[in-house]
């Protein structure tokens, strides 16, 4: 289904919405909007899982929207409206190959924007994104390893507590507070904690493809090394249930 209105009035209601000047009429067309990139989301959600593919699907709120829109970004160039993730259970020679896979199934590379943010991470968030498009309306397609999966879920849970700038470069909020009441943390220290595990993520995934198993030495010693690493994970697994939002206690 194609969108409701033109692309050049979408912007408008974008822009609206953006400055705060949104009319009843504009809520009710991005309703409509949101419903169609929901659809195509659904459609591509469909020709993976018909392909073995397995994938779960979003489209935003009009809450996350709203808060791209107002960092500068026009309706129409806001690639993830509607969104699909998925999971490899493996590495990056995993992820590569389910990456051309989901490229074939929808044209082939030249068919779509392919952005690596392994090579180029975007404030240490790493995964394979893919943009396809269905009935002319752009779905970004996720792929990440567990490994990236699980950094970018400890990322989002601080999010919802620290604000979302951290997700766009601003930084934690209040960067010398703590925490949380009674951790000998500050948010500015537990930030660079998360970069380094995403650096450390990094190294883990590129060494992992050229691992020689039967070297036992270095074997174990990349084992004790990824281990750190989920370790890690496990600390912080808590975190967004004891992090105090922005403004409240701690």
């Amino acid at each position: 289904m194609p969108l409701p209105c033109s692309k050049s009035h979408a912007d408008r209601i974008g822009k609206r919405l953006a400055r705060e000047e949104a009319t009843g009429q504009d809520w009710d067309d991005l309703a409509e909007i949101l419903a169609v990139y929901d659809e195509a989301k659904e459609a591509v959600l469909g020709v993976l899982r018909e392909a073995g593919i397995p994938a779960t699907g979003r489209t935003k709120n009009t809450g996350t929207l709203l808060e791209k829109l107002r960092r500068s970004t026009s309706l129409k160039s806001v690639q993830d409206i509607a969104g699909v993730r998925v999971l490899v259970d493996g590495g990056r020679d995993l992820q590569d190959e389910i990456a051309r896979r989901v490229a074939a199934l929808f044209g082939g590379w030249e068919a779509g924007d392919f952005v690596d943010r392994r090579a180029r991470p975007s404030n240490g968030y790493r995964a394979v994104h893919y943009i396809v498009r269905h009935e002319d309306l752009p779905v970004e397609v996720q792929i990440r390893t567990p490994l990236q999966h699980s950094w970018a879920e400890v990322i989002e849970g601080l999010a919802d507590k620290w604000g979302r700038g951290i997700r766009y470069g601003d930084g934690p909020p209040d960067p010398s507070r703590p925490i949380a009441a009674g951790v000998d943390m500050t948010r500015s220290d537990f930030w660079a904690q998360c970069l380094e595990v995403s650096d450390a993520i990094d190294v883990i995934e590129e060494a992992e493809r050229n691992l020689d198993p039967t070297d036992t030495e270095v074997w174990l010693s990349f084992q004790e090394w990824e281990a750190s690493v989920r370790e890690w994970f496990d600390s912080v697994a808590t975190l967004p249930q004891y992090v105090a939002p922005y403004g409240e206690g701690g």
